[in-house]
Order: C-alpha cells, then structure tokens, then sequence
C-alpha cells in the first residue's frame, strides 16, 4: 500500500466499512513509513473532507490511537516524537485555525498551495487547492531531476516526433497530472469547488498579445486533462494574464465553461476591467493580486525618496491591502464580487495583509510552504484588514511611490501603459525565462 493509496483509502474515506477495510489492510502490511503519513494525516485537516462526515472524530481519534501504539514498536522514539509533534504543530497552527474559521462562517480566507511538490504539508494544514506557473514547474524540473527525467521520457515515448516546445506543454501537462490526481478526492468532496491545480500557457506567446494562442493552447490542455482523467470535468484551473490581448480569450474561454484565473493582476485598474468580464459565482474564477511584487516595489521607491528603511518596509507592507481593500470596494459598487487571490508572498505579513472575515466573499492566497510556516510561528491576532477604513497617514505616504499610485488610483494605469508597467515585465520576464530555460533543456 503506497501512502498515496493508503490517504485515498482511509484519510479520504466515504464509507465506515471502506475506512476499517482499509485500515486493518495498513495494519497488516506492517509499513511504518506510511503508517506514520497516516497517523498525521488522521489528525490533521484532512479528515474534515470526507472522514468525519464517514465515521466521525471519535472513531477517527481511535484509528489514531491504534496507529501510534503500532508504531510505538516499529519507529525509534525520536521519530515518533517528531510525527506526534507535528501532528501537534498542525492543530495548533494559525493556518489550520484560519481554516477551521472559514469552514464555520466567521473567515474569509482560502489558501492554495504556490508548488508542484511539498502540497502534503499545506493540504494538512487547510490548504484547498495548488497552483503552479512555467517558474514553478522549473523549479520542479531543477529540484526533481529523476522524476523530471521520468515525465520527459513518458512524453517522448506518448508523443514521438513533437517538437521542442510542443514536449514543454506535454512535460507541464504531467507534472500537472500527478498532483491533480492526489488532491482529486477533495474536488469530489466539496464538488468542483476546491481540489484543483492551475496550469498557465506559454508565456512568450502571451507576452506577444496573441489571443488566439491563448485560446488554443488553454483548450489544448483542457482537452489532454480530459483524456487522461477521463471525464469532461478534470480537476484543473486554467491561468490566463490581465493584459489587454486576453479579454476576448477570457470571454471565449468562459463560453466554453472553463475556469479560469486572471493572474498577472497588480492593479485596481485590472481588477476592475476583469471583473466586469468573469462576475461572481460560488465555483467562480479568480482575480489574482500578485502583492509581494508591489510590496517590493513600493520599499525601494519609498527608501530612494529618503524614507527611513524601517519605516519603509513597514508601511510598504499595506500596499497590496490597500490595492485589495479599493478593488474589493469598487467592484462592490457595480454589484459584482470576484474573488482576488493574493500572491507573490514575502512573509508572514503577505498572510495578514489578505485577512476578512466575510466567509461568503473570501479572499484567496496562494504561497509556498515556507511563507506559511512563518506565519505560523508566532500568535497572531488573525483580524479582517480588506474592509476596514484605511490610515491615510499611510495612504498618504504609500502615494509617494509611482508603482503604488499606478496600482491604486483606478486609472493609473491604461491599455496603452500596462504593459510597461515595471512590476508586470518583471514578472512576464520571469515566466518567460522560466520557459524558455525548460525549453532548452528539452531540445
């Protein structure tokens, strides 16, 4: 029994018998290593999905119980310490508590994971979906080499005689697949609402303004997930950029019931023109607010103009709040309420900065691991901040920096200047060089 059977079998149970069958399957195997997976798992975050509406928390508690007495004699007593430890870690986390405050009403907050790998940690923790770009699946292909080098030769022996960059697509479509198919049982739990992986085309193409390769290539790969799951409903978000070029794409695209995620969104300017193309709905697309990025920007701008560097970084840490907070007040007032997924996280304070606690219109993060761990580390007070009145003291000081004010005023920027806007090209140019590395490696 592989960890990944054995979760789907018992921590995604929908059954008491098919719960118990599995579980005395686990027991007889003997295998510590899984065992232990499942002994966290079984106290984690998971069980919320399908398990304990199968057989409940005390019944759950128990399978818990008899997992760790096995293991009391399989394990060191240092790596079972560890196990339980972290089980302890994840009840007591601001993450899971966050999580567990959505689920009851009283938060708005969704995250996904921002990686293709390392999603266990996060999915334990509350995490509902996984999101990855042509960076992120770079950063898979240079940290995974063996495992790259399987998806690379499954590709050349599934498709011979495609070209270099048609391999990109295929080698991004099963890095994609792989994840999709662990997380699957949640998208079957909550119906379609979470569970997903998001995908993004060729950036070089996007970068080109050409609609039509937006299109094609986003049904493309709707058409290869199909295929490989089986079902006209893969377990898959497409990701599209927030530039002039992709609006008619977006409005194909929607008319083909695909879901979609509007990244590349610094702006109020952007939030405003998407939303009023892809609405609001319970299973709806996202708007994404890559804020780091403008958190970023915003420091160095504030600290060449004289601000005191603490105080810079300080008060750039509210600039994408208060990009969320607008975008969220402007597109209230024409009756519409997309749902924004911060991104780029920095640190604990990228977490803190997407807070509300309207659960109905939550805001969405995604983030690595790491900057969720940090959040995690210290007590928080886990407040709404994206609808409440903002400090023009601070208003006022985060107008000094141009990137800021172009972001925030609803026109500061425009269909002729978006593209030179410096915190776009910056990260276009990151997803390009992404691509064009992976490209290389597979000519």
């Amino acid at each position: 029994m592989t960890y990944s059977q054995a979760r789907k079998d018992i921590v995604f149970a929908i059954s008491p018998k098919g719960f118990r069958n599995a579980l005395t399957r686990l027991l007889a195997e003997n295998d510590a290593a899984v065992m232990k997976e499942i002994f966290i798992d079984l106290q984690s975050r998971l069980v919320e999905w399908t398990l304990v509406g199968a057989v409940g928390r005390e019944e759950i508690r128990a399978a818990a119980g008899t997992l760790e007495t096995r293991l009391e004699t399989l394990l060191p007593a240092e790596e079972l310490a560890a196990a339980k430890a972290e089980a302890e870690s994840i009840r007591t986390a601001n993450s899971s508590y966050l999580c567990r405050m959505h689920d009851e009403g009283k938060m708005g907050f969704i995250w996904g994971h921002d990686l293709c790998t390392g999603y266990e940690w996060s999915f334990r923790r509350g995490a509902r979906f996984v999101t990855s770009n042509p960076a992120k699946i770079n950063l898979f292909r240079l940290d995974f080499p063996e495992r790259w080098a399987e998806i690379v030769a499954e590709t050349e022996r599934k498709h011979p005689g495609i070209t270099a960059e048609e391999k990109v697509l295929w080698c991004w479509i099963y890095t994609v697949r792989d994840v999709a198919k662990e997380i699957r049982p949640i998208y079957e739990a909550s119906h379609g609402k979470y569970g997903f992986v998001c995908i993004q085309p060729n950036p070089t193409k996007i970068h080109a303004g050409d609609t039509q390769a937006m299109i094609d290539e986003i049904r493309f790969f709707e058409a290869a997930f199909r295929d490989i799951f089986g079902t006209d409903d893969p377990n898959i978000v497409y990701k599209i950029p927030a530039v002039p070029a992709a609006r008619e794409a977006i409005r194909t695209l929607k008319k083909d019931g695909l879901r979609l995620c509007i990244t590349l969104n610094f702006s109020v300017f952007q939030h405003d023109t998407f939303g009023d193309i892809i609405g609001y709905g319970e299973y709806g697309d996202f708007l994404v607010l890559m804020g780091g990025i403008i958190d970023d920007y915003v420091k160095n701008e504030l600290i060449a103009q004289g601000v005191d560097e603490k105080e810079a970084v300080e008060i750039s840490h509210n600039a994408a709040t208060y990009i969320l907070n607008r975008s969220y007040a402007n597109n209230r007032t024409k009756g519409i309420d997309p749902i924004i997924m911060g991104g780029s996280a920095r640190g604990a304070w990228s977490i803190a900065a997407v807070l509300c606690e309207d659960a109905a219109h939550p805001v969405a993060l995604t983030s690595m691991a790491n900057m969720v761990a940090l959040y995690d580390e210290a007590p928080r007070a886990n407040r709404d901040v994206i609808r409440q009145p903002i400090d023009e003291n601070i208003l006022h000081t985060l107008l000094r920096s141009e990137t800021f004010r172009a972001a925030y005023e609803l026109r500061g920027l425009s269909d002729e200047t978006l593209l030179d806007y410096p915190p776009l090209q910056k990260v276009s140019k990151s997803f390009i060089d992404a691509y064009n590395e992976t490209l290389e490696s597979l000519r």
